[in-house]
């Protein structure tokens, strides 16, 4: 009644933990799913979702593998450094044995995104082509494209450019198909990178006007910029100078780009490497007036370089001034960002602190109550045990008691039938006493021999025991060796009946050697004495066989027939005076020949080799049983 008492209460409290750890759970579902709807878009609001996840080293299972994986991915679609691989290798890990095929291919994804910015590029190979396998029996196009444009990313590198245009054309074309404009733009900059990188510039400027016409109509001015900047400075540096100062000044009457410093600066170098010093010092000029500080920094620079021909420094001392402008508010910038993050923190762990307040109460409180009915059950199970323990040990004291109490009693008996047995002698010693002395010599003699031939029937019953305890050892050895006998012979095969005349001639020969005189046994043949030495390996076990075969594979030699003979008579503990007999030879040169054998094989004695072979090579009785 206690017990059931204490179960119920054990299972409420339990159900109460689980309610308060599912609410916990249920948020944390609640913060991933946001993070991963707001991905694609708004990968800083998924960031943003993901800080604000309690204790997330805390997390397991399910829950830790799409934290790591979220995580990963809103870094790299933010542009923080990817450093370590510790986060993605665990959504790597759980992943790998489920049936969610679209999250094993991303974390596959995000692991070769790792590898491949800490330079590991052929690691990041492997698991780029592992995400390819995986995603291709997906429907997911938008992965499917980015393996294949990172993985073209990585073959260039490697100089592999005809994989890197197979990859990237594929990307191409499924970007294309999903009218993703955004990433068709710089996949199609990548092809124009890898023609121009194989030295087929018309290519290369084909790919770089569908990339610059394809930014044009998506009416991002940052990637349109960048795109043209990037192939202004080609088309410049591969003195192709009419269509990069085309290009450039196209670039600059366009009502797209609405910042158009770093255009002006372009053109600025542009006429410089071109020696047209009066347009190139108009444009780096325009281009000082920027708001950016990096390039009115590189506009004051090329100033500097211009009017050095003329020794006129003043804009050196402006580049320096503008160089240090620059520093002071890239400090300014850090220092307000890791403020930014201080107080974002400090709000976040208020947050938490205000949300879980009443939460860790409750936890705690029924943790205490837990603990003290854990407890108290503890002591309850251990007093039910001793007193069990207890009970067990006093009823084992009670039959040891009445056990002893018998065996007193009849050792009392047997006490006093010697008790009146030696009365009775003494009574006749006294009786003798009387008569002569010579009787009295007889009776002493008498007494005497008594008492040996008690010594020695008591010698011959503690020799009889003995006897009887080797007997029954005997016995028991017998019956597991008829056992194992009788099952390897039910366990004999159809086609080993044919040999069945050979095998009862070679039990014959074992029975006559051990039993019968050895005049009657005549030399042995080979035939034989393999027949004998299969008979006493399916009689005794096939330890020594294989004891012997490792010993001849290890020494690359075949041991003699005869060695093998003595080992097995050995092994079966046949007599040395029989051996002898058996192999034709005198005992004192078979005694020669097994100290050699001894020092040869290892072993302390010849008669050791079964207790060594035992312990190398396991018996087939017990690889039956």
């Amino acid at each position: 009644m206690k017990s059931s008492y204490i179960c119920c209460v054990l299972l409420f409290v339990l159900f109460l933990v689980s309610c308060t750890d599912g609410r916990s759970e249920g948020q944390v579902a609640r913060l991933l799913r946001q993070a991963e709807m707001c991905m694609e878009e708004c990968p800083d609001s998924a960031l943003v979702y993901l800080h604000q996840i309690p204790d997330p080293e805390k997390l397991t299972g399910e829950n830790q593998a799409d934290y790591c994986l979220l995580l990963t991915q809103a870094m790299d679609k933010n542009d923080l450094p990817l450093s370590s691989d510790s986060l993605i290798q665990i959504a790597v890990g759980y992943y790998s044995n489920g049936k969610d095929r679209l999250k094993k291919g991303k974390a596959s994804f995000y692991l070769g995104r790792v590898k491949s910015s800490r330079g590991m590029l052929e690691d990041a190979q492997k698991y780029f082509l592992e995400a390819l396998s995986i995603l291709d029996v997906t429907d997911n196009l938008k992965y499917q494209a980015l393996v294949r444009n990172h993985l073209g990313q990585l073959y260039m590198n490697l100089d592999l450019y005809q994989d890197a245009l197979i990859m990237n054309s594929q990307s191409v074309s499924l970007f294309q198909q999903l009218t993703d404009t955004a990433n068709l733009v710089y996949a199609e900059r990548d092809m124009g990178r890898i023609y121009l990188l194989e030295g087929r510039q018309d290519s290369a400027s084909l790919y770089y006007q569908q990339a610059i016409n394809d930014a044009l109509s998506y009416s991002k001015s940052d990637i349109y910029k960048d795109i043209v900047s990037e192939w202004g400075q080609i088309s410049m540096y591969l003195e192709m100078s009419p269509s990069a100062e085309q290009m450039l000044l196209s670039n600059l009457e366009s009502d797209l780009v609405l910042d158009k410093t770093p255009v002006c600066l372009s053109l600025g170098i542009y006429y410089l490497s071109n020696k047209l010093y009066s347009k190139a010092e108009g444009y780096l000029l325009k281009a000082a007036a920027s708001s950016r500080p990096y390039t009115r920094v590189s506009a004051y620079k090329y100033l500097g370089h211009l009017e050095t021909r003329n020794l006129d420094l003043i804009y050196w001392d402006q580049y320096e001034q503008a160089l240090d402008s620059l520093e002071r508010q890239n400090l300014a910038y850090a220092v307000k960002e890791i403020q930014e993050k201080y107080n974002n923190a400090a709000l976040q762990a208020h947050t938490f602190k205000l949300e879980n307040e009443r939460l860790h109460s409750t936890i705690s409180y029924l943790s205490v109550i837990l603990l003290l009915l854990s407890i108290t059950s503890v002591i309850y199970v251990f007093y039910m045990k001793e007193r069990r323990r207890r009970q067990i040990e006093k009823e084992e004291f009670n039959r040891n008691m009445k056990a002893h109490e018998q065996e007193r009693a009849r050792l009392l008996a047997e006490l006093s039938d010697s008790k009146l047995h030696v009365e009775k002698l003494e009574q006749l010693k006294s009786e003798q006493k009387q008569s002569s002395l010579e009787v009295q010599e007889k009776t002493n003699a008498l007494l005497e021999q008594e008492k040996e031939h008690s010594c020695k029937i008591s010698q011959q019953l503690e020799e009889l025991k003995k006897k009887w305890k080797n007997q029954l050892s005997i016995n028991i050895d017998l019956r597991a060796r008829n056992k194992d006998l009788s099952y390897k012979i039910k366990s004999l095969k159809d086609s080993d009946m044919e040999n069945t005349p050979g095998l009862y001639a070679s039990i014959n020969l074992l029975v006559r050697i051990l039993t019968c005189d050895l005049s009657e046994i005549k030399t042995l043949k080979v035939d034989d004495w393999e027949g004998l030495f299969q008979c006493i390996d399916l009689l005794y076990g096939n330890s020594l066989r294989k004891f012997i075969d490792q010993y001849q594979k290890q020494h690359d030699e075949e041991l003699d027939r005869r060695v093998v003979a003595i080992c097995y008579f050995e092994y079966i503990k046949v007599k040395h005076a029989r051996q002898a007999a058996i192999l034709r030879v005198s005992a004192q040169a078979l005694s020669k020949r097994k100290q050699r054998l001894k020092i040869e094989l290892g072993v302390p004695d010849m008669a050791s080799v079964g207790r060594v072979v035992k312990p190398v090579c396991p018996s087939n009785k017990k690889e039956l049983m």
